[in-house]
């Protein structure tokens, strides 16, 4: 409780927006095809991550990656 008071949310969100953050990062400045970016921020299985990520930003991580490499913006 004292964690979700200080910083504003559970344990587990924060965990899993920061991995996520890192992902989008991993995204739009590497090539590492999608199962490496998810392995890199702690997702053993790449649908969890696909999953995770689409709820996240509304984009698979392939489309996130194609359209920020066009300039279009993810939110």
């Amino acid at each position: 409780a004292r964690f979700r008071q200080v910083i504003g949310v559970a344990p587990m969100t924060y965990v899993r927006d920061r991995r996520l953050e890192q992902a989008r990062l991993l995204l739009e400045r590497t090539n590492h095809p999608v199962k490496v970016v998810a392995w890199s921020v702690g997702y053993a299985n790449v649908s969890h991550f696909d999953r995770a990520f689409r709820r996240a930003t509304g984009l698979t991580p392939a489309a996130f990656r194609s359209q920020t490499k066009t300039g279009g913006h993810a939110r």
